[in-house]
């Protein structure tokens, strides 16, 4: 469903931003990288983007809260 590609060009965004803005915007970089990829995995995992109607579609996503990682 998805491919090296489309985490490459996540990654390369990430940094676009990183080198634009400087390490100030790590944090929401960061943020921004780990949101996609988990909307990606979640899409990978029930076989069925957001919204789409597929027979092969795994199971099903009521959404997600937005939580504050803590380090």
């Amino acid at each position: 469903m998805t491919s090296n590609q489309n985490y490459a060009s996540l990654i390369e965004e990430a940094l676009v931003e990183l080198s634009s803005q400087g390490i100030e915007s790590l944090c929401p970089a960061l943020e921004r990288l780990f949101n996609e990829l988990m909307l990606i995995e979640r899409g990978e995992a029930l076989q069925a983007h957001p919204y789409q109607q597929a027979d092969e579609r795994k199971g099903y996503a009521n959404g997600f809260k937005n939580k504050m990682l803590q380090t």
